[in-house]
């Protein structure tokens, strides 16, 4: 556990360490967040396990203890509670140890991807923020808002083996629906269109794995040919007609996967 091995000398200055970001940030937040959710993550796959299985009943046991060494419930600022103590070396064990039993037990939980999969997507959200640094005509909030998304992302890249696919593949699908978003409203993001395919298309391949290219470029294609109907139709001021909805920002919903939706003529 990093946080505990720290040599910062307070809880807050600890979680910073760790962290990587000032305290009070917006990205502090979304990172102890993370932490927070791998905790309940942890949880849920405990409690899938059946009643009255002993490495159920003792880790819950301990459930609590990992709470509070992530959420801690006194002094954040006191030299006096230093993050060595927040949880005993016990705990500690027992954590390890029903990590190891779970990724026998739920084999599918601890699956990672390729690693031309992970470097894939990490490409295309760098180059997402070079396309936002030269994108002046885009709104400073918006260009803000999106940017501070992709390095999200890319701080769980960095740290998946901490915690793992699953909130990585959730805040890229985030930031797919934003700039698919964006660029289906506003003329002025026409030329990401381009680069949204080549998003869903490593977004595709981390999840589904390099054997399914194909499928990944389909749904890729099917996210540009959406957005362009789109924009065509904001240009010339009518009403875009598709086959199918862009996808809504922060939807985990595949494009391919979505149901038709008829489109009365007229």
């Amino acid at each position: 556990m990093r946080f505990r091995q720290t040599s910062q000398v307070t809880v807050l200055n600890g979680w910073v360490d760790v962290l990587g970001v000032p305290e009070g940030s917006v990205e502090w937040a979304q990172r102890h967040a993370e932490v927070v959710g791998l905790y309940q993550g942890v949880l849920q796959q405990v409690s899938s396990l059946p009643e009255g299985d002993p490495n159920r009943d003792r880790a819950l046991r301990y459930a609590p203890a990992w709470y509070r060494a992530v959420v801690w419930q006194n002094l954040w600022q006191s030299s006096q509670q230093r993050p060595s103590q927040v949880v005993s070396d016990a705990a500690l064990d027992q954590l390890g140890s029903i990590a190891e039993i779970l990724s026998y037990r739920l084999p599918g939980a601890a699956a990672s991807p390729s690693d031309e999969a992970v470097a894939r997507l990490r490409q295309e959200l760098e180059d997402w923020l070079d396309l936002l640094a030269e994108s002046a005509d885009v709104p400073q909030s918006a260009r803000e808002e999106i940017a501070g998304q992709i390095r999200h992302v890319l701080w769980l890249l960095d740290n998946i083996d901490t915690f793992g696919v699953a909130p990585v593949v959730r805040e890229a699908r985030t930031v797919v629906g934003r700039v698919t978003e964006a660029s289906a409203t506003q003329n002025w993001a026409k030329k990401w269109t381009t680069r949204i395919g080549a998003l869903v298309l490593a977004l595709g391949l981390l999840t589904q794995g390099l054997e399914a290219t194909t499928q990944a470029l389909e749904a890729a294609q099917e996210t540009v040919t959406v957005v362009s109907e789109i924009v065509r139709g904001e240009s010339s001021g009518s009403e875009a007609q598709t086959n199918r909805p862009a996808l809504p920002s922060g939807s985990g919903a595949d494009p391919v996967d979505a149901e038709e939706t008829a489109t009365p003529g007229g």
